[in-house]
């Protein structure tokens, strides 16, 4: 969650909505899902996740932020000094961390970058038109 809100805060809005950050854990499950977001680069938009291949998992996010809800919440507790609210609402790094700091012999670099560019993608647009596009209005 600390890389996904710090991609967030070098992104267009310098920080997320906090209905989204619910999105990334499920998001993560889906193997696929990082293996293309581990390819994707700060320019990427939300176009380049949307994809027919991406259907099943879009189709079960609902289900899934509900089973990871609780999850988040205490990933987002655990964070404390890390993030701070932003006056217009968004989640804002305080001590940004990039994946690069990550060896690239770790395992857990994919899914990091994963987060991170998701972060990204996700704070250049609106929450509603986000959550339109993945069908969860």
């Amino acid at each position: 969650l600390h890389y996904f809100i710090s991609g967030a805060t070098q992104g267009v809005n310098k920080g997320i909505n906090t209905e989204l950050t619910y999105l990334l854990l499920p998001m993560l499950s889906s193997v696929e899902l990082v293996s293309l977001l581990s390819t994707l680069t700060k320019s990427s938009s939300l176009k380049s996740i949307d994809k027919p291949e991406q259907r099943k998992l879009i189709i079960e996010l609902p289900k899934l932020i509900k089973g990871l809800r609780e999850v988040s919440n205490k990933s987002l507790s655990q964070l404390g000094s890390k993030v701070e609210i932003t006056p217009e609402g968004l989640l804002k790094a305080t001590s940004p961390i990039h994946y690069s700091e990550c060896p690239n012999s770790d395992p857990l670099r994919t899914y990091l970058k994963s987060a991170y560019i998701l972060g990204i993608i996700l704070s250049k647009d609106t929450p509603i038109n986000i959550l339109t596009r993945l069908h969860l209005t």
